[in-house]
């Protein structure tokens, strides 16, 4: 009865770290893509401001300035 006790531990460890270990992969996967969409919108409303709204897109969450300070500004250096 007793092993049946720690096995039931031991299945249950590893169960826990293994669905830790794919919870940390997908959101490690979740925050690099909403980098590269950050990026994305900065470079486009970047682009707006250079070309007077001729190309790319306005600032329409209102936050390029304190998010997209972080960022080279400069899109012809992509």
């Amino acid at each position: 009865m007793r092993n049946k006790s720690i096995n039931n531990w031991i299945i249950g460890l590893v169960s826990l770290s293994i669905f830790l270990i794919v919870a940390g992969l997908v959101g490690q996967a979740d925050y690099e893509d909403a980098l590269i969409q950050e990026r994305a919108y900065c470079e486009q409303v970047d682009l707006f401001k250079q070309t007077n709204g001729e190309k790319g897109w306005p600032d329409y969450n209102e936050n390029y300035n304190s998010v997209c300070a972080k960022y080279d500004r400069s899109v012809s250096n992509r």
